[in-house]
């Protein structure tokens, strides 16, 4: 059950991985009938006696059942540089931190063999 958000409440995770969409798959199994039940020889004749646009609006129709639409996706990213908002007197002061943690580090691993 959803909420009034249209989020599902706890313990309903949703539609099973891989479960097919009910409104569609009444359309799909008709289609699928036409097809391997001997219908793909009057698919076609029926499609070959329409002109124009209306017969490659039906191929591009009966190609949405065939193949899933692909949606655009776009990626927006910012990427900021640190350095760029940092004065000198500060990157001087980041650096000494490193090279004192570095230097630290070198120490203590010189001094756990003792």
């Amino acid at each position: 059950m959803r909420n009034n958000k249209g989020q599902f409440g706890k313990g309903n995770k949703g539609r099973p991985k891989g479960t097919k969409n009910k409104s569609t798959l009444p359309t799909k199994q008709m289609i699928a009938d036409y097809f391997e039940n001997g219908g793909l020889a009057k698919l076609i004749s029926d499609i070959e006696e329409l002109e124009g646009k209306d017969k490659v609006g039906a191929k591009i129709k009966l190609l949405d059942y065939y193949m899933p639409k692909l949606k655009a996706v776009e990626v927006k990213a910012e990427v900021n540089n640190p350095s760029d908002s940092l004065t000198k007197q500060e990157i001087k002061e980041q650096l000494e931190k490193i090279r004192h943690i570095r230097s630290q580090k070198e120490w203590d691993s010189s001094n756990d063999g003792n």
